[in-house]
């Protein structure tokens, strides 16, 4: 019940709802680096994230994986095809040990009849989504690859006291978040050093303010 709580959709059901739910759900855990579920994949599961933290990526034509979102401990995925009855748009992949709640599109859909402010809540995170997604495709499609390495080092850095900080993220995962190659990235975050628009040290990125200045 108090994962169930912690998510921001399902935590204003009422009592007995959130009880019921609690009941009928299972406990599944993933491995790290586990797909969870691929592109095209039909089945009737909706997954509550209890710990860990999982992906969704899809692949471009030139086989490389550009990652959408990542989510972790509170929040939901599978929700928007069990509404839709549709196949998957995208692939989850775990990237920690990560354990799920799973309950079935039925039990989400008589949620939802029940409780329309789940719906109004969902409209309003897809239409986050969307806006995000919109700005990453226009991104992608008028930066070349160094703005929008740069633009992607902006957007997952975290701030410190007066730093602003990228801890434990790989030139791969940078990579799939730009639509690029790891090599590529790689020689970008070089030239970045070399211009002392960013700092390294250890597995922290640390972002200058050059950086924020030119991005």
């Amino acid at each position: 019940m108090e994962v169930i709580r912690s998510c921001a959709l399902l935590n204003e059901l009422p009592e007995a709802d959130i009880e019921h739910l609690a009941k009928s759900v299972r406990s599944q855990s993933y491995r790290k680096n586990t797909i969870i579920l691929g592109v095209g994949d039909e089945t009737d599961s909706i997954y509550l994230i209890k710990s860990g933290k999982v992906r969704a990526y899809r692949d471009s034509e030139e086989g490389r994986q550009i990652t959408l979102n990542t989510l972790g401990p509170g929040e939901i995925f599978g929700e928007l095809a069990a509404i839709a009855d549709a196949p998957r748009i995208a692939s989850i992949e775990t990237l920690d040990a990560t354990e799920v709640l799973v309950f079935t599109s039925a039990q989400f859909l008589d949620l939802v009849t029940r409780q329309p402010k789940i719906a109004l809540d969902m409209l309003k995170t897809m239409a986050r989504q969307v806006r995000t997604m919109s700005v990453d495709i226009s991104d992608i499609a008028l930066l070349e690859v160094y703005g929008r390495v740069a633009r992607v080092l902006l957007k997952i850095a975290k701030q410190e006291g007066d730093l602003w900080v990228i801890d434990g993220v790989t030139h791969q995962d940078i990579a799939n978040r730009a639509g690029s190659s790891r090599e590529t990235v790689s020689r970008i975050m070089k030239e970045l050093r070399n211009k002392k628009l960013i700092r390294v040290e250890g597995r922290k990125i640390i972002i200058e303010h050059g950086l924020f200045d030119n991005y």
